[in-house]
């Protein structure tokens, strides 16, 4: 008696069924992982936004490291008075879907934390912000549109000066520098 092989139709047939299955899994499992890291995400910057108002609260203004910084040196600025790291970690800085992003070191010889642009995935307001501000403070500073970017898929995590953290879902046209761009910087 002679076996009979699959047919060309039969295995085609069981690669679309897989490809549907693994379509299904995936889904599944990556709807819970993604949420996680967006409320991750808000936490961080929920955080961050209750340090800046502690300064503010002294220092009469967010951290401001002058109208020349980069956006990392108002976080360097607010993680020094923090008592270097002691009441917000530097893990803090780092969105959970960067991943070219660390967290800072400290340094050995000085014993203060590291924080550089390496160390950063959040920007921060380009003026000089209070909690009576109209605008954001901070925000992520990507997002993946069509595969491109590195932050979450197709929302920002917002946090106005005025406080809260939000997810603003990018609308058909709508981009980083539409929605934050005026307010934030990232470079």
């Amino acid at each position: 008696m002679k076996r009979r092989g699959f047919t060309l139709i039969e295995l085609l047939i069981v690669i679309v069924i897989l490809g549907i299955l693994i379509t299904i899994v995936l889904r599944v499992y990556t709807g819970p992982v993604t949420k996680a890291k967006i409320l991750k995400c808000k936490a961080n910057l929920k955080d961050l936004y209750i340090a800046c108002y502690d300064y503010s609260t002294q220092e009469r203004s967010f951290p401001w490291a002058g109208d020349d910084a980069e956006y990392w040196e108002h976080w360097a600025l607010l993680v020094k008075w923090c008592d270097n790291g002691r009441k917000i970690s530097p893990e803090k800085f780092v969105c959970p879907e960067f991943l070219n992003k660390r967290v800072a070191k400290k340094d050995e010889e000085t014993g203060e934390w590291e924080l550089g642009p390496e160390n950063v995935s959040y920007a921060y307001a380009n003026q000089i912000c209070s909690p009576e501000s109209t605008g954001y403070l901070a925000a992520d500073m990507d997002v993946r549109i069509g595969g491109r970017g590195q932050g979450h898929s197709g929302v920002i995590v917002i946090v106005p000066c005025s406080g809260g953290a939000r997810v603003h879902k990018l609308k058909e046209g709508e981009d980083w520098e539409s929605v934050c761009g005026r307010w934030l910087t990232r470079e």
